[in-house]
């Protein structure tokens, strides 16, 4: 799995710094509030995260742009049972294609953008109120959790000058566990640099 998402990664950058005009390339990095949604994992609440990526964006028209971004974040949830909490953090390695639509509002360059994120779980932690451990996957979790993940990232990026504000929401598409209906749920509020 990690040398599918190498490939895919080394793909997708390449078609960004090779096509015909120049790419954007850029930065952003800030919060994830993260959780899961879907019938099984009702009581999930929210966990403060992280998310950093760097990317590209290669211009299809003079207002549409193709992207990619390579990246890092966080997925989890946090429960409370009676005065009793479980802390669940996953740290993930992303990848995420997106097609975007530039316009100008005054001074500012807006950039709705959509597209899919795949996540592959590196490692993890479970922290309650007497322990912290790193999570084994297969004792902890079991045979049937999904450390492959992929969502739909609607979002919006305005940028200033060089200088970015990103607000997006990540939405599972595949459930967490073969047997348990709960879906990734995040929304990710990011400064962004071009360079």
């Amino acid at each position: 799995m990690k040398k599918f998402l190498i490939a895919a990664a080394s793909m997708l950058l390449s078609m960004g710094m090779f096509a015909q005009s120049n790419p954007t390339l850029y930065v952003k990095a800030g919060l994830g509030f993260d959780s899961f949604t879907g019938k099984d994992v009702e009581d999930a609440k929210y966990l403060t995260g992280f998310s950093a990526v760097v990317g590209f964006e290669q211009p299809l028209t003079e207002a549409f742009v193709f992207g990619a971004e390579l990246g890092a974040q966080t997925r989890g949830m946090k429960n409370t049972y009676d005065k009793y909490t479980v802390k669940t953090v996953f740290y993930d390695l992303t990848i995420s294609p997106f097609v975007g639509y530039h316009f100008a509002a005054g001074t500012l360059d807006i950039e709705p953008h959509v597209g899919l994120v795949a996540s592959y779980d590196l490692s993890g932690r479970i922290k309650d109120d007497d322990d912290s451990h790193k999570i084994d996957f297969d004792e902890d979790l079991g045979d049937d959790f999904q450390r492959l993940g992929v969502a739909v990232n609607p979002g919006v990026t305005a940028w200033f000058g060089q200088f970015g504000v990103d607000l997006t929401w990540q939405r599972g598409l595949l459930a967490i566990d073969k047997d348990i209906k709960g879906y990734d749920n995040q929304f990710l509020v990011r400064f962004a640099y071009r360079f």
